[in-house]
């Protein structure tokens, strides 16, 4: 694989449905008038606290919660931030100023049920196990696990095993122990691509709902997402996202290019399973000129009706936390907020986790 300046990268061998022609990048303005106002995303807050260095919208990673209602916030400084239930802070782990370096690039974050804490490293194709200490004050590394291939999003799951999302063998989502082996594998990559490609494509975030044994996949690179039965690994659902800036993909010669627009293009942050919708959120990506990155958009997908998702573009950026809780750092404000999430027309009974509060 390779990069140029330009920003393109080229693989070996090209995509057969890209040979009609190239991803058309679709606008992000004027909505069709049919999405607007459709499944409204209600926010309600549990807390606020101003933390440092959160003005950027992107700068939470991910984040879980433990048993207690501790929160553990992976952020843009590859470091572990706890906090208790009220966003108090408790302590920090990782990457400090004249430190030594605990991570190279930090992607999810999940709690096993015992209270430890595990942190995919992209970079080093890793995860590194961490023993909460003094009421969550303190993180003690306590195991490293290597993986043979690049983890792009991970999930922890109840019985204590890792739920990885990344090619490797023709699969895309694979589900080890503790220790690290093999359990097994779902999701197959498209075959007619090369690995390489495969690779490229599963850049992107996944959502884990173990109650409703499901996991959301989404990609970088393309608008396709897809939903998975976590215990059998059989796909229950597809469809894209729309209004969606695509990268642009083409054909030179024997090989392929993925370009992005100067303009930028859309990248997923957010997959999360609620009731019986899926909310998923992208966030603009400006590789080429100087735009800020300030604009999300959400998109809600319902069960019964799966032929064209509502969109939003007025709440943040959300980080889900498990059930309807969620982080968000409202733009231009240097604050956390921890709330409940519910979307119209999404509530499956009074018990639903989505009204819980």
């Amino acid at each position: 694989m390779r990069l140029t300046r330009a920003g393109h990268v080229g693989v070996k061998e090209a995509l057969p449905w890209a040979r009609c022609g190239l991803l058309v990048s679709l606008a992000m303005t004027s909505l069709p008038a049919h999405l607007l106002g459709q499944g409204a995303v209600h926010l309600l807050l549990r807390a606020q606290a101003s933390l440092e260095s959160l003005r950027d919208p992107g700068a939470i990673v991910d984040a879980a919660e433990d048993v207690r209602g501790n929160i553990f916030m992976l952020d843009a400084r590859s470091r572990v931030t706890v906090l208790d239930q009220h966003l108090r802070l408790l302590g920090t782990f990782g990457n400090q100023p004249g430190g030594p370096m605990a991570f190279r690039d930090p992607i999810s974050i999940g709690v096993f049920r015992d209270g430890r804490v595990a942190v995919l490293d992209q970079a080093r194709q890793a995860i590194t196990v961490l023993r909460p200490e003094l009421g969550g004050r303190q993180l003690v590394p306590t195991d490293t696990l290597e993986l043979s291939f690049f983890g792009r999003a991970m999930c922890v799951l109840r019985d204590n095993t890792f739920l990885i999302y990344g090619a490797s063998h023709g699969m895309r989502v694979h589900v080890l122990s503790r220790s690290g082996r093999l359990l097994r594998s779902f999701a197959p990559a498209d075959p007619t691509l090369d690995p390489k490609v495969q690779a490229q494509f599963t850049m992107g975030r996944v959502g884990c709902d173990q109650e409703r044994d499901e996991i959301v996949l989404t990609s970088g690179f393309l608008p396709v997402v897809e939903a998975y039965r976590i215990s059998t690994g059989q796909r229950i659902w597809a469809d894209t996202l729309r209004p969606y800036r695509p990268a642009e993909i083409s054909i030179r010669g024997s090989g392929m290019s993925i370009v992005t627009w100067r303009a930028g293009h859309s990248v997923p942050v957010t997959a999360l399973v609620l009731d019986n919708c899926r909310l998923l959120q992208a966030r603009y990506l400006a590789r080429r000129d100087r735009a800020t990155v300030d604009t999300v958009v959400s998109y809600v997908f319902r069960d019964t009706s799966h032929t064209g998702p509502a969109v939003q573009r007025d709440i943040p950026l959300l980080v889900p936390l498990g059930g309807s809780k969620v982080l968000s750092v409202p733009a231009a404000q240097s604050v956390i907020q921890l709330q409940d999430v519910s979307v119209d027309g999404c509530r499956v009974g009074a018990a639903s986790r989505a009204t819980r509060r």
